[in-house]
């Protein structure tokens, strides 16, 4: 299983980082069925500009056994710090959330967010029936 987050604080080890352009997404979930209320490991975006204005991050679910009831929110924050962290609303949902209808035959889901914020993770709302992959490019 993917390390849960803020686990790289216990280790002493370093986030992931994006940035504009990266051939490689980071990979936040690889091939796993997340608990309800579980939080993945966060990402750390890079500015795309020394002055840091917005970043078009893109953020993919597959899973292609289908995810059933599973529901998902992707967080942001300026603040590694789980307090800090709030679902980001997209798709006209407040929040957004990724669930069995935001998927397509392939079971794949792909969310183009704008984003300011230093930090992304993944949220389960809801355990998925299937394990997922969730990549943060």
């Amino acid at each position: 299983m993917s390390p849960a987050y803020n686990s790289q604080a216990v280790y002493n080890g370093q986030l992931q980082a994006v940035f504009q352009g990266q051939p490689n997404p980071a990979v936040v979930l690889n091939n796993e069925t997340p608990a309800a209320g579980q939080a993945s490991l966060a990402v750390a975006i890079a500015a795309p500009t020394p002055s840091g204005y917005l970043s078009s991050v893109p953020v993919q679910f597959e899973c292609p056994l289908g995810i059933g009831a599973g529901v998902f929110q992707i967080q942001d924050s300026d603040v590694d710090v789980a307090a800090d962290y709030t679902s980001i609303n997209f798709g006209g949902a407040t929040p957004g959330q990724i669930t069995s209808g935001s998927v397509n035959a392939n079971g794949v889901a792909r969310v183009e967010l704008v984003v300011k914020a230093r930090f992304l993770r993944i949220l389960c709302v809801t355990a998925p029936s299937n394990p997922v992959t969730v990549r943060i490019g």
